[in-house]
């Protein structure tokens, strides 16, 4: 497979650069502000639960990629969310991931040299910098360098185009599919590559304290967007589309708080609260119905949290709704008080 970071990445609609152009943009550059990268609080964290996976499978080479830009609709994409086991190897925050990234456990007769693969900073006198609408800095910003890259997570990082010679010797590879179609088509499938995606599931499942903080602060910013949620209610009572004005506010807090959403909120008003998955999200708020909230944050660092609450639109239960809630409130405390 190969990875030609010089060629921009454009739309059909893109006009062809003029030679004066090209050499304006070429010139006149600031220099921009260097400061030495702090290792992340995550870095140890990351580099215990490499070294787990990295004793599961000594002697496979094992390619975990953190994904692709997802297309909405003609050049626009969705915001780019990693995937989790890239995300949980390498300790790294949604600012600094490059799509299209890919973690590599080259093995060694001790164990496994890891690097990660990226896009890196444009260089300025290219046209990728200003052209590329995927990863040229002109177009969505400044990278880590490599440099910066290695100091913060602790990790190797290289050049995603010396990826290829990395892949030429005759190594047994596991491959994490399903996250790069590229890549899904690159790389022969092998039959032990599930097993790797299992190690990878499994691998999250005990949390570390790093983990448990982050789950903790994710949990925080959830509950205030909860209380945002009820002192809106009365806004959300007087407009049509009452259930808007809850994803909203909801919304709103995720961003101000965190990196995003968790997953989409479910904001199921009257009727609506009996549909599993209710995601529209546009039906009205009336007054005497009951609201039920499905909704999480999620930080930086990609840990979300995940509560439902079911509450009276109006702020007061009726007599029927509060002999219901306290029927199952009393059925989930005995459920938790067996476990």
């Amino acid at each position: 497979m190969t990875f030609d970071g010089s060629k921009p990445v454009t739309t059909s609609y893109d006009l062809p650069v003029s030679e004066p152009l090209r050499e304006l943009m070429r010139r006149g550059w600031g220099v921009p502000p260097s400061e030495l990268a702090l290792p992340a609080e995550s870095a140890p964290w990351a580099a215990a639960r490499r070294a787990k996976l990295s004793s599961q499978f000594p002697g496979k080479r094992l390619i975990i990629p953190a994904g692709q830009f997802k297309v909405r609709n003609n050049d626009c994409d969705y915001t780019f969310r990693a995937n989790s086991a890239f995300i949980h190897l390498t300790g790294m925050v949604a600012g600094d991931i490059v799509p299209e990234s890919i973690l590599l456990f080259d093995p060694t007769p001790t164990g496994h040299d890891i690097t990660i693969f990226v896009h890196p900073k444009n260089d300025r006198n290219l046209e990728t910098f200003y052209r590329d609408r995927r990863h040229g800095e002109f177009w969505v910003g400044k990278y880590l360098s490599l440099t910066d890259l290695k100091n913060k997570y602790q990790i190797t990082a290289r050049n995603i185009k010396e990826l290829d010679e990395f892949l030429l010797s005759k190594k047994e590879t596991l491959t994490h599919r399903g996250e790069d179609p590229k890549l899904d088509a690159a790389l022969p499938e092998h039959e032990k590559d599930s097993q790797l995606t299992i190690a990878l599931s499994e691998l999250r499942l005990i949390k570390d304290e790093y983990e448990i903080s982050e789950i903790r602060r994710a949990v925080n910013a959830t509950i205030r967007g909860f209380t945002d949620v009820i002192k809106t209610l009365p806004e959300a009572m007087a407009n049509p589309r009452g259930e808007r004005v809850i994803d909203g506010t909801f919304y709103r807090r995720a961003r101000i708080d965190g990196n995003e959403l968790g997953y989409n909120t479910i904001a199921a008003a009257g009727a609506h609260a009996c549909v599993l998955h209710w995601i529209r999200n546009d039906g009205p708020a009336l007054s005497g119905d009951l609201l039920l909230l499905d909704a999480g944050v999620e930080v930086e660092s990609h840990y979300t949290a995940d509560i439902t609450r079911t509450i009276p639109i109006n702020g007061k239960f009726t007599k029927a709704q509060r002999e219901i809630y306290e029927i199952v409130l009393a059925a989930q405390e005995a459920g938790i008080q067996a476990v």
